[in-house]
């Protein structure tokens, strides 16, 4: 095909001095809009399409002037599909974002010597292109340059490059090979994700950071060394390469290691153990198996874990579907969410303390490695009658799930919580009758088909509801929960939608995440005075719910407690709460005034969102943080009443009444801080501001409760400002009572902070 020798879609070319406006050119027969300025030039569109091969010339004439090609501007060859090979000559510098975009055709390019930086998504969706060289000129290549060039099976970066971006090669399945420059310092987070036709990695000495999930889902990825320079490896860097034998790590880095030969990457200040291959041999000296350090790795058959680990993180054997058994010491307090999913092969887990193992913390479902393994040995015998040590307080959710061998369970009366699904699917629970099952002194679930108008008394002696314990059960219209039960379990009554009333005995302790989420009839609920938090949740979604009295014991209402309860018109929050989560009364619509108590410090991100029918908002004196629109959407608001300082109320988030009218809202705000608030809430504050008269004892100006120097800096607002102060400021700061506020009663001040003489005596 006859090469075209044309002009490109150029962001900067050294041209003539022109007009800031685009013209139309025509350069070997093709038309293009080209903006001239200051001797440069912008080619910023093709008038149709490039086809076949392109030769980008290095100069071109226009308006009688020569002008040299330097860059290849934004969108230049966007979508040009018919595009096959490209030639870029050595006076560009720069190939600007989307420059060859989608072009799905093209199969070659040739880059030249004097181009700096490739930007982003370039070459995005070039899934014809099979090879590139990167010069050594370029120094920078973008975010999702080389993204889905799914052809691409050759890649050399030239040694300038410092920095490869986010996505760079990544979904490049086809890629075989890749030769990092000596320059590279940064390797951007999925940069190489979903190469699944790499096979070896050399990450080089000059290599400081390697971002995460790197080189993730690389599956024919089979060795990695690791240059003595990496400083930083991000989160999942190797994760899910299934075929990895081999992992070195240089022996002169100082923050990470391959010690012992271990053929595995450990972070060494904090033995963490990140990435792992099928011939790993975890060390003594490890303390942790990191998120994903496994995941994928259907080559391990088996794993030892030393007594020196204490917690196996997120996903960190997931999908090890070659392992058929694993023992995890006693040292192990944690196993993070879907460390063992996936691990169908496991059919053996060894535990060497039952104390330890009753307490780990399994996270979500696929978590817990008996899920898949049926049998559980404690010191090399298998289990069937289990007996929990005394002292366990917390048996955690899956902890004994799918033991189907373990036909008899004896709880001690320490133990007052359990959570969801901890004896799922083992004999024990299986021979249990339907109706409600009790594991100890825990209700531990009802089981079978609850009938409609299902009441329910807990019977005496139960110290706790575990979790998930009446899930979804819409039968239950009452319950009675006795004066010995200390804790309700995350989702206990979760989707209980025939309960309409509940009184939580002074004894309970906390409330769980979810507790009487979506109990929609819920109308009426006493919460006791020994509560002390309130979870996530907890009564998300009662809408019946129209009034709510928070006790005095309870310090902290977590995020969504109350969200969505659209009923609800009346809240007391109690004096000792001091966090109102995020979202915690979004979407209480009925909601009409509510006063947030001196001992709260911090208002969630949209704890009030969308409360619509707010009028009335008075914020405690001691708040530090209100977050992100946490009255956002509340624009029935007409009176907001602040104690704090404004920069404080409003300094980190300016959205926080953002949807309010401030022209019809009045704020009010402590005296003398007028200007303070103009300044930083964007509320007309010189005619919708009513200033608090204060009702302090006289000298005290301030308003802290006591007359100190504190108030020497508040008398000199006053004296400055004397004009627009009403009388019952001056009434206060007229110390010594001569009808006027001025430096005399500086004197008066003073007599007051360091004489004993009552208030009147020196009004006197």
């Amino acid at each position: 095909m006859k090469k075209l020798n044309l002009l490109f879609t150029a962001l900067m070319l050294v041209c003539c001095i022109g007009m800031a406006k685009a013209e139309e050119v025509t350069i070997n027969g093709i038309n293009y809009d080209v903006v001239t300025e200051a001797k440069r030039a912008t080619v910023i569109k093709c008038v149709r399409k490039y086809s076949g091969d392109i030769v980008i010339p290095s100069e071109i004439t226009h308006n009688d002037v020569v002008c040299s090609v330097t860059s290849i501007g934004n969108e230049a060859f966007l979508f040009c599909s018919e595009l096959t090979s490209v030639e870029i000559p050595n006076s560009v510098t720069s190939i600007r974002q989307d420059a060859f975009a989608n072009c799905s055709g093209l199969t070659s390019v040739v880059i030249g010597d004097g181009v700096t930086s490739i930007g982003e998504r370039a070459f995005y969706g070039c899934s014809g292109l099979t090879s590139v060289e990167i010069p050594s000129s370029v120094t920078f290549i973008g975010d999702f340059a080389f993204y889905g060039c799914t052809r691409l099976t050759s890649v050399i970066i030239g040694n300038s490059v410092t920095f490869i971006g986010s996505y760079a090669f990544a979904n490049c399945s086809g890629l075989t090979s890749v030769v990092i420059g000596n320059s590279v310092t940064s390797i951007g987070d999925y940069a190489f994700y979903f190469c699944s036709g790499l096979t070896s990695v050399v990450i080089g000495n000059s290599v400081e950071s390697i971002g995460s999930s790197a080189f993730a889902y690389c599956s024919g990825l089979t060795s990695v060394v690791i240059g003595n320079s990496v400083e930083s490896i991000g989160s999942s860097a190797f994760a899910y390469c299934s075929g990895l034998t081999s992992i070195i790590v240089d022996g002169n880095n100082t923050k990470y290691d391959s010690r012992e030969n271990c053929n595995a990457i450990i972070e060494t200040a904090t033995n963490t153990l990140l990435a792992g291959c099928q011939n790993t041999i975890i060390p003594n000296s490890v303390t942790s198996i990191g998120s994903s350090a496994f995941a994928y790795c259907s080559g391990l058959t088996n794993v030892v874990i030393g007594n020196s680990v204490t917690s196996i993180e997120y996903g960190a054997f997931e999908s090890c579907t070659g392992l058929t058994s694993i023992e995890i010491p006693n040292s192990v307090t944690s196993i993070g969410k879907y460390a063992f999913s996936g691990c169908s092969g496991i059919k053996e887990v060894h535990i060497s303390d039952l104390t330890a193992w009753c307490g780990i913390d399994f996270g979500s479902n696929g978590a817990n490695p008996l899920y898949y393994a049926k049998n559980l040995y404690l010191n090399g015998e298998l289990v069937t009658e289990l007996v929990i040590p005394d002292g366990v307080k917390e048996i955690r959710g899956y902890a004994f799930e799918g033991c189907t061998g373990l036909t008899s369970v004896e709880i001690p009366n320490s133990v007052t919580s359990i959570g969801k699904y901890a004896f799922y699917d083992t004999a024990w629970y299986n021979n249990q009758p339907d109706g409600v099952v009790y594991a100890g002194k825990v209700l531990y679930e009802y089981k079978g088909t609850m009938p409609s108008n299902t009441s329910i008394t807990i019977k005496e002696g139960t110290l706790g509801i575990a979790d998930y314990a009446f899930y979804d059960r819409t039968g239950l219209t009452s319950v009675v929960i006795g004066d010995g039960v200390t804790s309700i379990g995350d989702d206990a009554f979760y989707g209980c939608t025939g309960l309409t009333s509940i009184t939580i005995p002074n004894s309970v302790k906390s409330i769980g995440g979810g507790a009487f989420y979506n109990c929609s009839r819920l109308t009426s609920i006493v919460i006791g005075d020994g509560v002390t938090s309130i979870g996530s949740s907890a009564f998300s979604g009662c809408k019946g719910l129209t009034s709510i009295e928070i006790p005095n014991s309870v310090t902290s209402i977590e995020g969504y407690a109350f969200r969505g309860c659209s009923g609800l018109t009346n809240v007391v929050i109690g004096n000792s709460v001091t966090s109102i989560g995020s979202y915690a009364f979004s979407y209480c619509s009925g909601l009409t005034s509510i006063e947030i108590p001196s001992s709260v410090t911090s208002i969630g991100e949209r704890a009030f969102y969308n409360c619509t029918g707010l009028t009335n908002v008075v914020i405690g004196n001691s708040v530090t943080s209100i977050r992100s629109s946490a009255f956002s959407g509340c624009t029935g608001l007409t009176s907001v009443t602040s104690l704090i300082p404004a920069d404080e109320l409003f300094g980190l988030y300016s959205d926080v009444f953002s949807g309010v009218d401030k022209t019809t809202c009045t704020l009010y705000v402590p005296y003398g801080a007028k200007e303070t608030y103009a300044a930083t809430t964007g509320w007309n504050v010189f005619t919708n501001i009513v200033e608090m008269a204060p009702e302090s004892q006289p000298g005290d100006i301030n308003k802290d409760g006591e007359v100190n120097v504190g108030d020497f800096a508040a008398l000199v607002n006053i004296i400055f400002n004397s004009e627009s102060i009403d009388d019952a400021v001056k009434s206060i700061s007229d110390i010594n009572a001569d009808g006027e506020v001025n430096v005399g009663d500086f004197a008066a001040l003073v007599n007051l902070i360091f004489n004993s003489g009552s208030q009147a005596a020196s009004k006197e």
